[in-house]
């Protein structure tokens, strides 16, 4: 049988997404708030199934720089998505 989706860690993600949107709701704008929602909770939903996957491999060492490199990356990808978004306008494209 395979494993089971980690809902305790998705649902976590997914509140961590919501409290992150609801600061920028409360410091910025609906729309800020919508658009860190959409690019914060699928890439922390993805962090908690990759991890769970990470966590059946060999040695603790292992495991550990693995997360870590996972949670590096998740980082990166965050960043680099709301640098096009403040950078690359629609009018500027067109």
């Amino acid at each position: 049988m395979g494993r089971r989706v980690p809902l305790r860690g998705v649902i976590f993600a997914l509140l961590g997404a919501l409290a992150v949107a609801g600061v920028v709701l409360a410091v910025y704008d609906a729309h800020g708030a919508l658009l860190t929602l959409e690019i914060v909770a699928p890439i922390g939903v993805v962090t908690v199934l990759a991890s769970e996957w990470i966590a059946g491999w060999g040695g603790l060492r292992r495991r550990f720089g693995a997360v870590a490199a996972l949670a590096a990356l998740a980082l990166a990808v965050i960043v680099v998505l709301f640098i096009q978004i403040m950078f690359v306008s629609r009018h500027d494209a067109l």
